[in-house]
């Protein structure tokens, strides 16, 4: 996709990519997590059930690395384009999942290292542009894009803030 921005056929790209990378505006950086049901626990089975994203995201890359590295035994019981499906099938208890700490749908949980599973790194969330001048539609996008996000990181930082003073 950022091939494709750089060559001007598509205007804009919203990506996420490894924190490592440099190129591109960056929107937000996300700590990557592991989630589970409230109610059920999969992480404790031996080979361990997993939705994902269909191959090529990069939570799925980051995942699987994981794993792989500290020889845990898993199955992808799911493989999904959009977050729905996955929400589901780890709320329900059929699956573990990974989400960044502003996608982790409501209902889950958040495991780690306690838990037996490998740290997750960060993630980037960037805005791609095609070079030099921009049609307005697309420079209007991009600032909505922008604009939302801010508002979305401010209203996070908030609520974590109301969440910590009542604990």
């Amino acid at each position: 996709m950022v091939q494709e921005v750089r060559e001007g056929n598509v205007d804009l790209a919203v990506l996420i990519r490894h924190s490592e990378a440099g190129d591109g505006e960056l929107l937000r950086r996300d700590k990557l997590h592991w989630i589970t049901s409230m109610q059920n626990s999969p992480h404790g089975l031996d080979l361990l059930p997993l939705a994902l994203f269909s191959s090529g995201c990069i939570r799925r890359q980051i995942a699987l690395r994981a794993l792989k590295e500290t020889d845990r035994r898993f199955r992808l019981v799911l493989s999904s384009a959009t977050m729905a499906p996955i929400a589901a099938a780890v709320s329900a208890g059929m699956a573990i999942s990974v989400a960044e700490d502003s996608l982790i749908p409501a209902g889950v949980r958040q495991l780690g290292e306690a838990e037996g599973l490998p740290s997750l790194c960060t993630v980037d969330l960037v805005l791609y542009r095609t070079p030099g001048h921009q049609r307005r539609p697309a420079a209007m996008l991009a600032e909505h894009i922008r604009l939302s996000l801010r508002r979305r990181t401010a209203l996070s930082e908030t609520l974590q803030v109301a969440q910590s003073a009542a604990e």
